[in-house]
C-alpha cells in the first residue's frame, strides 16, 4: 500500500463534520484498517537511540508512523507525534520507556493503543524461567511508572526486586493462566504507595521459603485509601500475603481485599517461636494512626502451619469488617484483634470492628519439633485483646487450641481480655480443646444466641468481669462445665495490660451478671458441677477483702445434667428464678449455695430427678435465703439446711400479715391466710406468704407468669440539666428495683437517678448537663 492510499485510509476515518487533517484520536481506525498489512520493521529496531547510525525507516504520514510491529508480541503498532509527557509536561529522553513513550532522533512519539498495556510490550518474556527474572522486573518496573492500566498476559513471570505503585487509581489484571513468582526471601513483590489502584485476578507465587524481616509480604499498602485487592490468588508466600500498614499519622481506610486465595503463607519452620506472621495483617505499633473502614471479605486462607495468624488487626483501627472469610491451619489465632501500643486506656485505639461469618478450624499447633511440647498458650479461634464494642457473630469455628495448654492468656475458641462493649452471638463453636468461649476482665458483654459442643474443658468461661449478659446460648457436652465464672477482685490496675478502659481500672467484678435463657445438656459422667459462679474469700496473706458476686440473675434456664447443675459461693442478692433442672445422676444436688452467700432467692423453679433419686434439689448452706414457688421432684431432701443438719423445720406460722413484734429467726416462714390478687393478666400477682430474713420479714410474690429481669441501654447526647428520659420497662408490673452503670466509651451515668416508677416506664431525670450512656435493668 503505498502513501497516497494510505492517505486515503486516514481520511476516510475522519467524521465528515471534521477539518480533514490527521489527529491521534483517529490513529485506531487507521490500524484497523491496516491489520492485513505485512510490516517489516519493529518498532525496537526503528526507535534503537543506542545507534546513533540507525537510519531505519518506516512509513509515515504526517505526524503518524505507520508499518511497524512489537517484536515481543508480533501486534501491529503505529505511533502519533507528542511534544509532552502523559502529565503535559514536556518530553525528555528519561521520560521514554521500551513500549509506550519513545524517542526518534529529535522527536517523540507514542503508541497509539487501547486498553490496558501488556508488560509484554515492555520486554517481559513470560516462559517461566528464572534467568528471565531482571528483564520481567524491569518490564513491569517501567510499565508501573505510566498511569495507564496494566495486564499481564498468559505466562510466568519472574520477580528479583520490589515493584512500587505510585499512581493513584491504578488497575493491574491478569489472564487466569498468568502467574507473577518471586525470587528470593526478604523482597515484597508489590508495595502500593497510592490510593484507589486495583490488583484483581493476578496469581501470585513465593518461594517458599521462611522471611527473616518483619512488614514482609507479597502485596504492602502503605498509608492508602480505597484500594482493592480481589480474585487473586498467593501461593507459598515468603511472609505474609497482604499487609496493610501506617505512615506517620495515616493508616489505611476504605480498601476492599475480597475474593482472594491464600495458601502457606510462610513466617516460620517447626520449632520456631510465635512471630506475628499472618496471611493479612493490619499494623502495626505506632502512636496517632488508625486503620478504618477496610473490609476483608469471601478470602480463603490456608496457612499450612506456615503462619501464627489468618487475619490480624495488630495496632489501632476501627470500623473495620471482617467477613465471610473461610481460614484454617494458623499456629497462634484465626483472627486477632490486638492493641499493640498500650496506652494509658483513657482512649480506646481497637474498638467498633466487626467479625462476621468467618470459618475457622484447626489452629494450634501441631508441628515436629515442638518447643513447648503440649504447653502452648495459643490456638484461639478469634482473640480479642484491648478489643473494644467488636462484634462477632455467625461465625463457625472448629478443633481449635490444638495442644494448648499453660493458660496465660484466655483460652477459648473466641476469647477476649480486656475488651468492654462487646457483641458475642450467634457462633458455631465445636470440637474446641480448651474452652468454648472465654471472657477475662471484660465489661458490658453480651454472649448471646452460640451453639458450643464438645468443649474439652468448659463451654464458657468468665473470669473477673461485671455487666455480662449470657442469653439464648446453647451448650452440649462440655468435658468439666458448661459455664464456670470465678471473680476473684478487683480489675486492678496490675492487670492493664488486659484492661479495656482506664474506667475499669480497680472496677469491682462479679456485678451485673444476667444467665438467662439458657440450654445446656451434659449428659456424659460428670465430676464438676456443670455450672459454678464463685466469689472469693479474703486473701488475708495478700491483704486483699472477699469479693461477694452481686445481683446476679440466673433464670428461664434448661438444663440436663448427669451431675450437680448450679454451684454458688460468695455472693450476695441473687435471683435463681423459673428455671427447668433435670438430673439423670443420683446422688447429687441440683443447685447449692456454699458458705458466703447470702439473701440467695430461689423462686419459681422446677428440679426433677429423672429415672433416678438424686440426694437434694435444693441444697443451702448459706444465710438469709428466700424459697418461693420451687417444684422438686425425686429428690432425698427437697430443700436442705446442710449447717444445721436438718431438713425444713423453720418455725411455720399462718397470718394475714406479718408480726411487728417478737423473737423471730432466719428462715421462719409465713403462710397468707388472705391472699389478694393484684395487677392485670398475665402478670397478676399476690404475695404468698413472708420469709424472715436479717432484713425482717420478706414478701414472696407469686405470678401466674413470672416476670424475668428486663433491661437495656439508654443513650442521650446533649442532654441538659433537669431533662427527663422515659423508658418503657416491659415488666408489666411494678420494678421492685432498677439499676444502672455507665456503658462504655465516653459514655456517663453522672448526675442521673431514677425519678419515677411505674408499671410501664422508668424515669431518669439529669442532675447536669451531659451526654448519657447507660445500661439499665429492671427487677421484678
Amino acid at each position: 500500500m503505498n502513501t497516497t492510499e494510505i492517505t486515503a485510509l486516514i481520511q476516510a476515518s475522519l467524521p465528515d463534520n471534521t477539518s480533514k487533517s490527521i489527529t491521534p484520536a483517529h490513529v485506531r481506525g487507521v490500524a484497523d484498517a491496516l491489520n492485513t498489512r505485512q510490516p517489516g520493521l519493529s518498532s525496537f529496531a526503528y526507535f534503537d537511540d543506542t545507534n546513533p547510525g540507525n537510519t531505519n525507516v518506516t512509513e509515515r504520514v504526517g505526524d503518524i508512523l505507520l508499518g511497524l510491529f512489537n517484536e515481543y508480541t508480533g501486534e501491529l503498532e503505529t505511533f502519533t507525534k507528542v511534544t509532552t509527557w502523559f502529565d503535559d509536561t514536556p518530553m525528555t529522553t528519561e521520560k521514554t520507556d521500551p513500549a509506550v513513550y519513545r524517542r526518534k532522533g529529535t522527536e517523540y512519539f507514542r503508541l497509539n493503543w487501547s486498553g490496558p498495556l501488556n508488560i509484554k510490550w515492555f520486554g517481559a518474556k513470560g516462559t517461566d524461567d528464572a534467568a528471565n527474572a531482571t528483564r520481567d522486573t524491569n518490564a513491569i518496573t517501567a510499565a508501573v511508572k505510566l498511569p495507564f492500566d496494566l495486564y499481564i498476559p498468559e505466562g510466568t513471570y519472574y520477580i528479583n526486586k520490589v515493584i512500587t505503585i505510585t499512581k493513584e487509581n491504578y488497575k493491574i489484571t491478569a489472564h487466569q493462566q498468568s502467574v507473577i513468582k518471586t525470587l528470593g526471601t526478604n523482597i515484597n513483590t508489590i508495595n502500593i504507595n497510592a490510593s484507589g489502584v486495583v490488583i484483581d485476578g493476578v496469581n501470585f507465587v513465593g518461594s517458599g521459603e521462611k522471611k527473616t524481616v518483619d512488614y514482609q509480604a507479597c502485596i504492602v499498602m502503605t498509608a492508602v485509601q480505597n484500594c482493592r485487592i480481589i480474585n487473586s490468588t498467593f501461593t507459598n508466600i515468603s511472609g505474609g500475603a497482604i499487609y496493610l500498614v501506617f505512615q506517620g499519622v495515616t493508616g489505611c481506610s476504605g480498601n476492599l481485599i475480597q475474593n482472594n486465595i491464600i495458601i502457606n503463607c510462610v513466617n516460620r519452620v517447626p520449632g520456631d517461636q510465635d512471630n506475628d506472621g499472618a496471611a493479612i495483617r493490619l499494623g502495626y505499633s505506632g502512636e496517632g494512626y488508625f486503620h478504618t473502614y477496610n473490609i476483608i471479605d469471601n478470602n480463603y486462607i490456608d496457612n499450612e502451619q506456615g503462619s501464627d495468624f489468618g487475619i490480624a488487626l495488630i495496632g489501632h483501627g476501627y470500623e473495620n469488617r471482617i467477613t465471610n472469610n473461610s481460614i484454617k491451619n494458623c499456629v497462634a489465632y484465626g483472627i486477632l484483634l490486638y492493641e499493640s501500643s498500650y496506652g494509658d486506656g483513657s482512649v480506646p485505639l481497637v474498638y467498633r470492628n466487626i467479625i462476621d461469618g468467618n470459618t475457622i478450624s484447626d489452629v494450634g499447633y501441631a508441628l515436629s519439633p515442638d518447643p513447648e511440647p503440649k504447653n502452648r498458650t495459643k490456638g484461639m479461634g478469634i482473640y480479642l485483646q484491648k478489643a473494644h464494642q467488636t462484634v462477632v457473630t455467625n461465625n463457625t469455628i472448629n478443633n481449635v487450641l490444638i495442644n494448648a495448654g499453660t493458660e496465660t492468656l484466655a483460652q477459648g475458641a473466641i476469647a477476649a481480655g480486656g475488651s468492654c462493649g462487646c457483641t458475642i452471638s450467634d457462633n458455631v463453636i465445636r470440637n474446641c480443646n480448651r474452652d468454648g468461649i472465654y471472657l477475662s476482665l471484660c465489661f458490658n458483654t453480651a454472649i448471646t444466641g452460640n451453639s458450643i459442643g464438645d468443649s474439652k474443658r468448659y463451654g464458657i468461661k468468665i473470669q473477673d468481669s461485671s455487666y455480662l449478659t449470657l442469653s439464648g446460648n446453647t451448650i452440649k457436652d462440655s468435658t468439666n462445665s458448661a459455664l464456670f465464672a470465678t471473680f476473684y477482685g478487683l480489675a486492678e490496675d496490675s492487670l492493664s495490660y488486659f484492661t479495656a478502659l482506664k474506667e475499669t481500672n480497680n472496677a469491682t467484678t462479679g456485678e451485673g451478671i444476667s444467665i438467662v435463657n439458657n440450654t445446656v445438656y451434659r449428659m456424659a459422667s460428670a465430676v464438676n458441677p456443670t455450672i459454678t459462679i464463685q466469689g472469693n474469700p479474703a486473701d488475708t496473706v495478700n491483704g486483699k477483702p472477699e469479693n461477694y458476686i452481686k445481683g446476679l440473675i440466673f433464670g428461664g434456664n434448661t438444663i440436663k445434667s448427669t451431675g450437680s447443675i448450679l454451684n454458688l459461693s460468695y455472693a450476695r442478692n441473687c435471683t435463681i428464678i423459673s428455671n427447668s433442672l433435670k438430673l439423670y445422676g443420683s446422688g447429687t444436688s441440683a443447685m447449692v449455695s456454699n458458705a458466703g452467700c447470702d439473701n440467695i432467692r430461689y423462686i419459681n423453679n422446677e428440679i426433677e430427678g429423672v429415672g433416678v433419686t438424686i440426694t437434694n434439689g435444693i441444697l443451702c448452706t448459706s444465710t438469709n435465703p428466700l424459697f418461693s414457688d420451687n417444684k422438686i421432684q425425686g429428690a432425698t431432701s427437697t430443700i436442705k439446711f446442710a449447717s444445721d443438719n436438718y431438713e425444713d423445720t423453720r418455725k411455720t406460722m399462718y397470718k394475714s400479715a406479718p408480726p411487728t413484734t417478737g423473737t423471730f429467726v432466719a428462715g421462719d416462714q409465713i403462710i397468707n391466710t388472705n391472699p389478694t390478687i393484684t395487677g392485670t393478666a398475665p402478670y397478676r400477682q399476690y404475695i404468698k406468704g413472708w420469709t424472715y430474713t436479717s432484713a425482717g420479714w420478706v414478701a414472696g410474690k407469686a405470678y401466674e407468669t413470672a416476670p424475668l429481669p428486663q433491661g437495656g441501654k439508654l443513650t442521650v447526647t446533649g442532654g441538659t440539666a433537669a431533662q427527663e428520659h422515659v423508658v418503657a420497662h416491659g415488666l408489666g408490673v411494678i420494678p421492685s428495683a432498677v439499676t444502672f452503670s455507665p456503658a462504655t466509651g465516653s459514655m456517663s451515668n453522672a448526675g442521673l437517678y431514677v425519678s419515677a416508677v411505674d408499671g410501664t416506664n422508668i424515669t431518669f431525670r439529669q442532675t447536669t448537663a451531659s451526654d448519657i450512656g447507660i445500661y439499665w435493668l429492671a427487677l421484678p
